[in-house]
C-alpha cells in the first residue's frame, strides 16, 4: 500500500499552533517534521507567505522550507 500524501494550508498550521502547543504535544510536532521529511506533507509556497510574520511558526516554517512546494500538477491532485 502506498503512503498516504497530504496538502496543508496556513489555517491548518495556525490552528495546529494554537490547540496544540509545540511545548505541550512535543510528540505531535515531531509526527508532523517526520511527515515533512518523509516528503508526504507538502504545502503551497503561497502558506509560507501567510505565516512568515507569526513569531511562533515563522522560524519553523523556515527549518522546514522544503515542505512548501510551488502549484503543480501533483500539489493540485493532492489538494482535490
Amino acid at each position: 500500500m502506498a503512503s498516504c500524501r497530504y496538502c496543508i494550508d496556513a489555517s491548518s498550521l495556525l490552528k495546529l499552533k494554537e490547540d496544540y502547543p509545540r511545548k505541550v504535544f512535543r510528540k505531535l510536532w515531531e509526527n508532523v517534521e517526520q511527515l515533512i521529511a518523509d516528503e508526504r506533507l507538502v504545502a503551497p509556497e503561497e502558506v509560507y507567505r501567510e505565516i512568515e510574520f507569526d513569531d511562533e511558526l515563522s522560524p519553523w516554517a523556515q527549518q522546514h522550507k522544503r515542505m512548501f512546494k510551488k502549484i503543480d500538477a501533483e500539489i493540485w491532485k493532492l489538494s482535490q
